[in-house]
């Protein structure tokens, strides 16, 4: 007698909601109400007219800091690279290094994980902790891509990424999305400088729009913070993959390494 079904959504006494992941979420409720996902065990709480997922509760899609590998071959397997002088996780030191090349061919050098499944087509979260030790007019980006329709080194086809791009020795981060005969979406200035831990977040907040923060607080606050859109076929995105970029002709070249990836999928708030 505790509660009464409305379709897919059971109501409990004591502010609490029981649901699927598809279900709609109800918005006259009070403050404060939270509602569960039983299929997902995703736990939310509905604050000034929005549902915010609960902290802890949302698994992670990808928790990577490179420490779970007990051999190298392991590592090689999850993280595929076709140069290991190039990109490779570094078992010793718990992370991936990156020493990328100008060479004029976009995505000549390229280290990637295949993820089992999809992220949500209109909401997740990347965080990424990346260090430089030497930047000379040269570019790097974090693809994520769909496995399907993108081979090699591709960036031209289906895919998001965040990309940290130095022309003329002016450095700028990057984030753009491309799908087939659509040009770059954003791009935005911000200086990065060597031997400094940045904390980057990217966040698509639906399946037209994003936002990308870069900043040197570990919580992920502060820095600066840019918005912009994308195509709404971007989907289906189930491939992580760090490649060189072509940025004009000369030599150029990045190293450094990133240390932790975090993805969050079907939410806008990082749990």
């Amino acid at each position: 007698m505790g509660s009464k079904r409305i379709m897919a959504v059971v109501y409990y006494v004591g502010g609490k909601i029981v649901g699927l992941e598809a279900d709609t979420k109800p918005t006259l409720v009070p403050e404060n109400t939270t509602f569960i996902e039983s299929d997902t065990q995703k736990e939310f709480i509905f604050v000034s007219g929005v549902w915010e997922p609960i902290i802890g509760s949302v698994p992670l899609f990808l928790d990577e800091d490179f420490t779970s590998y007990a051999t190298q071959g392991e590592a090689d397997a999850v993280w595929v690279t076709n140069d290991n002088a190039r990109a490779r996780v570094d078992i010793a030191q718990d992370r991936l290094n990156f020493d990328l090349l100008r060479t004029g061919t976009a995505g000549e050098v390229v280290i990637a994980r295949t993820f089992a499944q999809a992220m949500n087509d209109a909401e997740w979260v990347m965080r990424t902790e990346i260090e430089f030790s030497l930047i000379a007019t040269s570019n790097l980006s974090i693809h994520f891509l769909n496995g399907q329709n993108n081979a090699g080194g591709a960036t031209s086809q289906i895919s998001m990424a965040m990309a940290w791009q130095v022309d003329n020795f002016i450095s700028k981060v990057d984030c753009f999305n491309v799908v087939p005969n659509a040009g770059q979406e954003g791009n935005e200035n911000f200086v990065i400088s060597i031997n400094t831990r940045y904390f980057c977040e990217v966040i698509r907040t639906s399946g037209t729009t994003y936002n990308i923060r870069m900043t040197t607080n570990s919580d992920y606050t502060g820095g600066s913070q840019f918005f912009g859109t994308c195509d709404v076929n971007i989907n289906s995105l189930d491939v992580v993959k760090l490649l060189n970029g072509n940025n004009g002709s000369g030599n150029g070249r990045m190293v450094g390494f990133i240390n932790k990836v975090q993805i969050a999928s079907g939410v806008s708030v990082f749990p």
